[in-house]
């Protein structure tokens, strides 16, 4: 009987800690090659949440946004051969976010996570 009550409490505690994650490397994407790409980011909430992003910037650097509320977007010209990165944490009371990244318009990656914490993670090479 013991046992059932600490199970029973155990599940309740994970049922409330809602993560969601969604991460992949892609490496090396196969589109034709030139000499720069137009990489589109894409971010959109459920509700007003502040989320930490981060992004590959035109100059191949990782740059931070630093409040991010219902909705984000950044498109930026990245010269080729660059390593490209994608990354947001959200925390909220039951957040949903659906996530997209574009290289010359069309949709590399498309997701949508829910719960209480969400995590989207993606990266890829770019030829």
């Amino acid at each position: 009987m013991k046992n059932y009550t600490i199970f029973l409490l155990l599940l309740l505690f994970f049922s409330s800690c809602s993560l969601s994650i969604h991460s992949v490397s892609k490496g090396k994407i196969d589109t034709p090659s030139k000499e720069s790409y137009q990489v589109t980011y894409l971010a959109n909430f459920n509700d007003s949440f502040v989320s930490k992003i981060s992004f590959t910037n035109e100059y191949g650097d990782v740059e931070n946004a630093k409040e991010t509320i219902k909705s984000w977007n950044k498109t930026i010209v990245i010269k080729a051969g660059k390593h490209v990165k994608f990354s947001i944490v959200t925390k909220g009371n039951q957040a949903r976010g659906e996530y997209k990244v574009l290289v010359d318009g069309k949709i590399l990656d498309q997701h949508i996570l829910s719960g209480k914490k969400l995590k989207y993670n993606f990266e890829f090479d770019l030829p």
